[in-house]
């Protein structure tokens, strides 16, 4: 496991230490980015479709060329997996491993993101929390009006049982 099991939220803690490592928000805008796979290599359609996911990512907004070398190894690894005959099952466990080890880096799971503090941001998740926002105040001003009206209707009784 890297870097140990996700953090909980500030609220669910029992210590309020200020974080000393902020969240970092990617704002995902839908581009494309970073390089096409090298040109001289057979790279399988899983290996092609995963680099593009990689490239299509919110992670692909930060990432450096030093950064993109790095899943570039891991793309080399990945496309063995996917080789018949070649590369014995052990090996393929090896390689899979390996890749999961740089990807995890990268951020490529909701867990691997958390660990990471890192958040994405999108049209949809905007809207979404606007939505949840929205909710919550027409929960709170409707629950403040029952109050009112079960404050009235007992002003009501009680004005009633004095007359």
């Amino acid at each position: 496991m890297i870097g140990g099991p996700p953090p909980k939220d500030a609220d669910d803690r029992l210590r309020r230490n200020k974080d000393t490592i902020p969240i970092t928000t990617l704002d995902w805008d839908g581009k494309t980015r970073g390089p096409e796979l090298p040109e001289g290599t057979h790279w399988f359609k899983q290996t092609t479709d995963w680099w593009q996911h990689w490239r299509d990512s919110a992670q692909a907004t930060v990432m450096t060329d030093l950064d993109w070398d790095e899943l570039l190894m891991a793309a080399i690894l990945y496309n063995e997996v996917w080789r018949t005959g070649k590369v014995s099952p052990q090996a393929k466990v090896q390689c899979l491993a390996q890749v999961r080890r740089v990807t995890a880096a990268f951020g490529a799971t909701f867990e691997d993101r958390l660990k990471l503090r890192m958040q994405v941001r999108t049209d949809q998740t905007d809207k979404e929390y606007d939505d949840r926002v929205a909710q919550d105040a027409y929960k709170a001003v409707n629950y403040a009006e029952k109050l009112l009206k079960k404050v009235a209707e007992q002003k009501a009784e009680k004005a009633s049982q004095e007359d």
